[in-house]
């Protein structure tokens, strides 16, 4: 099945141009939708946290119950936390930042590739009749 054919199914005619705007207004959608998420994952670790023994407990008591590899995941789960927690949390810090530093830099080069794209466009019949 072809793209345009999906498109069609879903009821789309055509899909939006990808302007600087779109990709912008994009980015700040995520970045809001990311702080909602984030002040919503903190005041629930607030309000859950003098309770963190008893969900503990429960969600012991239920695995124990649940299925038969209980002591493997409790075995693997005290190997992780003390070998690999170090190594991915250094890693999803080093993502963080990379992250924040592409952000900025393609908030300063957007306008540039986009120039470059049009150009390219506007030029590409004449290429096409050079090459023939």
């Amino acid at each position: 099945m072809s793209l345009n054919n999906m498109l069609s199914v879903l009821g789309i005619r055509k899909l939006p141009a990808v302007d600087e705007n779109t990709v912008l207004n994009l980015e700040d959608n995520c970045a809001h939708a990311l702080d909602v998420i984030e002040l919503g994952v903190g005041k629930a670790r607030k309000i859950l946290r003098p309770y963190k023994g008893l969900i503990m407990f429960g969600v012991g008591f239920i695995c124990t119950f649940y299925g038969k590899n209980f002591t493997y995941s409790i075995l693997f789960v005290q190997a992780f936390r003390a070998g690999g927690w170090s190594q991915i949390k250094k890693a999803m810090d080093d993502l963080r930042e990379t992250y924040n530093r592409s952000r900025i830099v393609l908030k300063e080069e957007l306008p540039h590739v986009l120039e470059a794209k049009d150009a390219l466009l506007r030029l590409k019949p004449e290429l096409d009749a050079l090459e023939a």
